[in-house]
């Protein structure tokens, strides 16, 4: 028997007791689930990791060497979460791409080594004596570093700021620009080949071709000079703001100016696998901005494999 001072507590939940349905859980593949899990700052590190090992999945050049330790280690973290959150697990990832760059290092694309940045960036943040905001840190200051030089360089470059450079690219030098040309330039087909036809016979070894003459509309010439000017200020800016002290002035503005630059470029330069690369070191930093500016890294990572169809036929 019970005394008087025993208290027997129910075995079922309040809300059952008062006859109330819990509420349903949403799982993060819903829509609704997707929304909620975005608008919990702490999630942005979780989305951020899955980003980084779905590029490492997807765009990465393996040799049979590493891609067999590599792809076993991306699996586990991918189906488990425990597993991606260790420390421990991104060092050991980071020593595979170490491996790989040193048996490949004549052939390594430079974004390359920027994912062998990242992935050691966020082994230490995890790591039991990183302060809180180390992978936010080191993410803001990756971004803003890369774009830094590449801004730098480009001012540099006599040939970039006077437009040859993509004047050269619209009218066929380089494929991925052709249908950028003729969308811009209205270039025929025609037009587009024997421009390649004269840069193939310029840059032959030994090529008796004294000089490049090229065909195109005059307009790319003006086309040319305004993507050069568009990249270099788009870039700085990107450089200036996220190097810019947290919370401040510009910075507030960083997480937008990156995500247009990585929708509007990569449309027309599929680099798929770098912009998924900027898209995850942005997330990883928005925890304090907000569950829309998170959901708009989610749609401009989903948005980003859709510029690797064919766009340029449906221009001719």
């Amino acid at each position: 028997m019970l005394s008087s001072s025993e208290i027997v507590f129910p075995l079922a939940p309040p809300a059952a007791i008062a006859g109330e349905t819990p509420p349903p859980r949403r799982r993060w593949w819903s829509g609704e689930g997707l929304i909620e899990a975005l608008s919990a700052a702490e999630t942005t590190g979780e989305f951020g990791r899955v980003m980084t090992l779905l590029l490492l999945m997807g765009f990465t050049e393996n040799s049979v060497r590493t891609a067999t330790p590599l792809m076993p280690l991306i699996a586990l973290g991918l189906l488990f979460r425990s597993v991606r959150a260790r420390w421990e697990f991104w060092i050991l990832i980071t020593g595979v791409l170490v491996v790989r760059h040193t048996l490949s290092w004549h052939v390594m694309d430079n974004h390359q080594w920027l994912i062998t940045y990242w992935c050691l960036a966020i082994g230490l943040a995890h790591s039991p004596w990183a302060p809180a905001d180390a992978l936010a840190t080191n993410g803001r200051l990756l971004v803003g570093t890369c774009f830094a030089v590449a801004a730098i360089w480009k001012l540099a470059s006599r040939d970039f700021l006077d437009g040859s450079f993509f004047q050269l690219a619209l009218v066929g030098n380089d494929r991925r620009f052709a249908w950028l040309g003729q969308l811009l330039g209205g270039s025929p087909e025609e037009a587009l080949h024997q421009s390649r036809s004269a840069i193939e016979a310029f840059v032959r070894p030994y090529s008796a071709t004294p000089s490049l003459t090229l065909t195109g509309p005059p307009s790319l010439l003006l086309w040319g000079r305004l993507l050069a000017i568009w990249t270099v200020l788009i870039e700085l800016a990107i450089a200036v703001f996220f190097l810019w002290p947290v919370g401040k002035g510009p910075s507030r503005a960083r997480h937008l100016v990156l995500i247009t630059f990585v929708v509007t470029t990569y449309l027309s330069a599929p680099v798929i696998g770098f912009g998924w690369l900027l898209l995850a070191m942005g997330m990883a930093q928005a925890g304090s901005a907000g569950p829309r500016t998170r959901l708009l890294y989610v749609a401009a990572f989903a948005l980003l494999p859709l510029y690797g169809m064919p766009v340029g036929r449906l221009f001719k």
